[in-house]
């Protein structure tokens, strides 16, 4: 499809919109099989930088779909956000107030876009009927599909919020106290060890680091009985120095149930986007 005279063709565009804690990235599609460009970003400081590095990337298109996945909780039915922990400045926000020109629009939590990319793009032998995807990046979140379709909810899962310690005293952003995000977050890690994961080497951190993780893979586990948990976020890059311990200790923490497969996404931090192209907006 495109529009233009003889001599100007211009494709429609189906763009896709990953707005993370830490990076924004925005994935070009002309045809919603395969991205023609994806470009990466520091996820700006305020809504208007936001507003205007999008437009500015996107007003030389003609535009048909425009997907946006964000880093927040979002209420279904009114498509609205309802919580701005990982970015300060997008409660309340609908997709029209981020992305105005036109086009058809929508919007979703990103990890449920990042579950969908991994589900339909992901290196599978068989696919599962129950996946469940964890990311861990600035915060924690996750999704759960069944046979390829999100679960039907007021508003997206939020994982990250679960208390795995009551009597812990690390906060989340969003004041939680003793959950899940606290402790294995990318924030969590560099509150409680001092240190940005991406540079800790000390093997004695990621071992209590995975004894954390364990008993949030586990609740994941017994709530939603997956058959697989994919992970994935910008801690997963080092799961080669915490997945095999995490693993015994899940096996340790629920004994006298089957532990899921434990996958480390091979798609990084395209399985947002991939997951947009196939949940284009059509109204």
């Amino acid at each position: 499809l495109y529009r233009g005279g003889p001599h100007v063709i211009m494709y429609l565009m189906h763009i896709v919109i990953d707005i993370g804690g830490t990076k924004t990235r925005i994935g070009f599609s002309e045809d919603l099989n395969s991205f023609a460009e994806i470009k990466r970003y520091d996820t700006p400081e305020d809504l208007e930088s936001l507003q205007n590095l999008i437009l500015t990337e996107t007003e030389k298109h003609d535009i048909e779909s425009v997907r946006i996945g964000i880093a927040s909780t979002i209420a279904k039915e009114t498509n609205t956000i309802i919580t701005d922990r990982n970015i300060g400045y997008i409660k309340g926000l609908k997709p029209e107030d981020i992305y105005t020109p036109g086009g058809k629009i929508s919007m979703n939590n990103d990890t449920e876009l990042a579950a969908l990319g991994e589900y339909f793009y992901g290196d599978w032998e068989k696919k599962p009927n129950i996946m469940a995807y964890i990311t861990l990046s600035t915060g924690v979140g996750g999704s759960r599909l069944i046979n390829g379709k999100l679960d039907e909810t007021p508003h997206n899962y939020e994982p990250g919020r679960m208390i795995i310690n009551k009597e812990g005293q690390e906060k989340d952003p969003s004041g939680g106290v003793g959950t899940f995000e606290a402790y294995c977050s990318g924030i969590g890690f560099l509150n409680i060890y001092g240190q940005n994961p991406q540079d800790c080497k000390d093997s004695s951190i990621w071992a209590r680091y995975s004894r954390d993780l364990a008993v949030g893979l586990t609740n994941i586990s017994l709530i939603w009985a997956p058959d697989v948990i994919v992970i994935g976020g910008g801690l997963s890059q080092k799961a080669d120095l915490f997945i095999d311990s995490t693993v015994r200790k899940m096996a340790t923490l629920s004994s006298d149930l089957k532990i899921p497969e434990i996958k480390i996404s091979k798609l990084g931090d395209r399985n947002g986007l991939l997951g947009g192209l196939g949940a284009a907006p059509t109204k």
